[in-house]
């Protein structure tokens, strides 16, 4: 009987502290997957705010009054481009979002110009969003112990 609980009971302690990791590390996983989320919405919208400022012109020291107008009209361009993109992928990420926070769906209809407007609002809620979810993990984690 000593020995066979010699192999039993090694063997029991390490599948059942095999079974809790797995445990926290799936619920760790699914925590990280909103957070991600989240951060990366936020900074999709931080980035939206960014290039909603058009850069107008850049002095090109000794330029031709044609070279000039040709590079503000190209920075303008590309200014606009940016935006744009931003815009585009910044929807996106609220769209991704919009799964832990619902109140961001409505937000996903809006023209450029609006979601653009409204970017500061959509990145607080955001950021409500991601502390909340801190804080649940922290509450969560802060009762298991």
């Amino acid at each position: 009987m000593t020995a066979l609980s010699d192999i039993v009971v090694p063997l029991l302690s390490i599948l059942v502290g095999a079974v809790i990791t797995y445990a926290v590390n799936v619920a760790d996983r699914g925590r990280r997957r909103v957070e991600d989320v989240l951060a990366h919405a936020i900074g999709a919208v931080a980035t939206v705010i960014a290039t909603s400022d058009f850069v107008q012109r850049v002095e090109w020291q000794g330029a031709s009054p044609a070279d000039q107008k040709a590079m503000d009209a190209e920075v303008a361009r590309d200014s606009v481009r940016a935006w744009v993109k931003a815009v585009a992928d910044a929807r996106v990420a609220v769209a991704h979002a919009s799964a832990y926070v619902p109140e961001l769906a409505v937000r996903l209809r809006a023209s450029p110009n609006a979601f653009t407007r409204d970017a500061d609002e959509t990145l607080a809620l955001l950021h409500a969003a991601l502390s909340e979810a801190q804080k649940r993990w922290w509450r969560a984690s802060a009762s298991t112990y």
